[in-house]
């Protein structure tokens, strides 16, 4: 009767992890294009970030409304803003 140490084992620690791989070909994994914001878009984004790097729900909602984009995209151009700033520092 012999022991295998874990250490010994072939799917031991990190680099035994499987990722699993999604299925392509499922409608629902689909990316979402990338936004190509217009400059117009970028100029008041910009300027609403200088005044406040943080927006509140209800100014998201008239930020989507006025710039003809969705909230999501909104929340997402801030928060990478926010992420670029924080790593050039």
């Amino acid at each position: 009767l012999f022991s295998i140490r874990y250490s010994d084992q072939p799917n031991f620690g990190i680099r035994g992890r499987r990722h699993k791989r999604k299925d392509s070909s499922s409608p629902n994994d689909e990316k979402r294009p990338r936004t190509a914001f217009t400059p117009q878009q970028l100029a008041i984004l910009k300027q609403h970030f200088i005044d406040n790097r943080y927006l509140t729900e209800k100014r998201r909602q008239e930020l989507a409304h006025e710039l003809g984009l969705n909230e999501s995209q909104i929340k997402i151009w801030f928060q990478n803003k926010r992420a670029k700033i924080k790593k050039t520092r």
